[in-house]
């Protein structure tokens, strides 16, 4: 009974959260702007960004309160429905991490160019 209630707390939280993000307000809650520097923060901050960390917060939200559900009344389709989401999230979540990793490598050998001066020399 303990842990049916801890997670309604938990869904409860992250639906506020949901609802935050989707309107825009507090920090945006997803791996590609926590990895990012302080000047990439400011510039993810876009309606976009706060939409995609508001879906992330509802999946993780619902599926808590899917399996606050199942603990109170131990019907499956709660169950199987929790991991429908939990599958989705898992899937938005790679998306977040493949991007972050995209944009890391992608902006690392430029800055090795720049520091070393290589880019002045040609290969033969």
């Amino acid at each position: 009974m303990t842990a049916t209630i801890l997670s309604g707390v938990i869904g409860i939280f992250f639906l506020v959260g949901a609802i935050m993000q989707l309107r825009c307000r507090g920090p945006i809650w997803s791996a590609e702007y926590l990895s990012a520097s302080v000047r990439e923060r400011k510039k993810m901050r876009s309606v976009r960004a706060y939409r995609w960390s508001g879906l992330q917060c509802f999946l993780i939200g619902g599926a808590f309160l899917l399996f606050m559900i199942y603990g109170l009344t131990d019907l499956t389709p709660f169950l199987y429905a929790a991991c429908v989401l939990i599958a989705l999230l898992v899937l938005c979540l790679l998306r977040s991490c493949v991007k972050a990793v995209r944009r890391s490598t992608m902006r690392k050998p430029d800055a090795a160019v720049l520091r070393t001066g290589l880019d002045d020399e040609v290969d033969e």
